[in-house]
């Protein structure tokens, strides 16, 4: 009866560290791809103001639609 109980609790021993181990694993990798995004979706609103303010300097488009296009892009 000791032995059983002596050998679940080392495979309790052994899996449990492992078990947290994986689990910081995935949680650092979901923390990545979640700054991936983010900063995916930064670099595009930056590439549309960037794009927007060519346009205007190369006089594709007038004042008042580069004024109302940045505030649209802009905005939350």
């Amino acid at each position: 009866m000791n032995f059983s109980f002596a050998f679940l609790i080392m495979w309790a021993v052994i899996l449990i560290p492992l078990l947290v181990i994986v689990l910081i694993v995935i949680a650092v990798i979901r923390h990545g791809q979640r700054n991936n995004s983010n900063y995916r979706i930064e670099n595009r609103g930056n590439a549309a103001l960037e794009i927007l303010d060519q346009r205007y300097a190369k006089g594709e488009i007038s004042e008042e639609e580069y004024i109302h296009k940045k505030r649209m892009l802009n905005e939350p």
